[in-house]
Formats: structure tokens, C-alpha cells, sequence
């Protein structure tokens, strides 16, 4: 199977991504890695084929993420990052289609934060795999919502109430993001979530999320990752 896997070009990005496509590797499939310029030494050092992005300018991912001071769920700080990000997306969405063509893969394995490449192979009609080692960032029906300061689980029903009100405040918050930037959300071609609702940045088909086989989250009845 020829896969093509996708990341930013950061370490606890691009670390999990390398390792899944070395397996694959081992495992007899033709495996490309998509990474920014400035990571292509990394992949190839681990017996990889490369494919970079954005050759010319090989610090703009790091331009964005590192912006001298700390984002956390400040929604101001987060919308200015999401700007730059949608800024990049148009480049990068052209870039990655040109990867898809030459490259032909039958999957695309995208880092969460990669989802561009998770619409170039929508737009290719090949299979989509969203690759997320914080699984617990995924909005879901049930559960404590993920941006709140680290909410414990509930222990009572007022606790229940509590995470239902704090998941729509999440929803509510992204909307509004996507609103404050609507032009921006235009141009890229992009949405925060899909007619049915669901998060438009992860697979509709697969997530697969990497983390300890110890590691597990008790819900009301349904998958806390579901």
C-alpha cells in the first residue's frame, strides 16, 4: 500500500507520525512523510522518503507556533494563531495536491493539525486517517470538555451540568472564532464544523489516537472518545 503521512514540523507532531510510518515501513508499504523544509533531514534520517513544504520559507511554521508568548485557551491569542494558520492553508493545500499526484497514495495519514492534507485527499476521494496523540482534545456528546483549565470527571449531577454547559461553551467559543475571522475561513475554504456537526478538522471516516494502552477515560455509558 503506498500511504502518504502528513505533519507539522514539530517534534510532538512529526515524532509520533515517523514512528507510525516506520512501522508501516517495516511492514513492506511505500511510506512518504509531508513535512515543513526544516524537518526533511529528520525524516530522511529515518530511512524515509520526504516530501517538504514550503521550501522557500522554511521558519513559517515555526513563525506561527511560536509567537514569544504562551496561547493556552486565551481566545484572543488563539484566534490571531488560527488567522496565520488559515493564511498558510491556501499554499499549503496546493503544495500537498501536487504531493498527492506525484505520489498517488491509496491513504493519507494526517496529524491533527494537519487537516489540509485530510481535504486534499477528500478532494481526491482517497481514504483519510486523522492521527491524534491527544485524543481528549475531541469535542464529544458526553463527558468533560478539553480548554477549560483541566476539569476533573464529575462526581455529582450538578458536575454533569457543569460539563454540559462547559461543552457548549467550547462550541460556542470556536463558532465565534470562525465568525471573527469569517473572510479569512472563506478564502481557505475551510469550516470549523461540518452540516452534521461534527469537527470539521478530524477524518469523518478514522481517528486514530496514539497514547499509553493504560491510559483510559470512564464515560456515562458511551466511548469518551467516540
Amino acid at each position: 500500500m503506498r500511504v502518504l503521512l502528513a505533519a507539522p514540523p514539530f517534534a510532538g507532531h512529526l515524532h509520533p507520525v515517523l514512528q507510525l510510518a516506520s512501522g508501516l515501513q517495516e511492514r513492506g508499504h511505500d511510506v512518504v512523510v509531508a513535512t515543513g523544509v526544516a524537518r526533511t533531514g529528520l525524516v530522511q534520517d529515518a530511512g524515509l522518503e520526504a516530501a517538504p513544504l514550503v521550501v522557500d520559507d522554511p521558519d513559517v511554521f515555526d513563525r506561527i507556533a511560536d509567537t514569544g508568548r504562551r496561547i493556552g485557551s486565551n481566545p484572543v491569542r488563539l484566534t490571531r494563531q488560527l488567522r496565520a494558520n488559515l493564511a498558510l492553508l491556501p499554499r499549503a493545500r496546493a503544495e500537498l495536491d501536487a504531493i498527492v499526484r506525484r505520489v498517488r497514495p491509496e491513504v493519507v495519514v494526517a496529524d491533527f493539525t494537519a487537516p489540509v492534507a485530510g481535504y486534499v485527499a477528500q478532494a481526491h476521494r482517497i481514504g483519510w486517517v486523522t492521527l491524534m496523540p491527544s485524543p481528549c482534545a475531541l469535542e464529544t456528546r458526553t463527558g468533560t470538555p478539553s480548554y477549560l483549565g483541566g476539569w476533573s470527571p464529575p462526581r455529582t449531577v450538578l458536575g454533569r451540568v457543569r460539563d454540559a454547559v462547559g461543552r457548549r461553551l467550547v462550541r460556542v467559543a470556536k463558532r465565534g472564532m470562525q465568525l471573527a475571522l469569517a473572510p479569512d475561513f472563506r478564502r481557505a475554504g475551510v469550516s470549523v464544523y461540518r452540516a452534521d456537526g461534527s469537527e470539521a478538522a478530524y477524518s469523518p471516516e478514522v481517528i486514530l489516537g496514539v497514547g499509553m494502552s493504560e491510559f483510559s477515560c470512564r464515560g456515562t455509558g458511551r466511548p469518551a472518545f467516540g
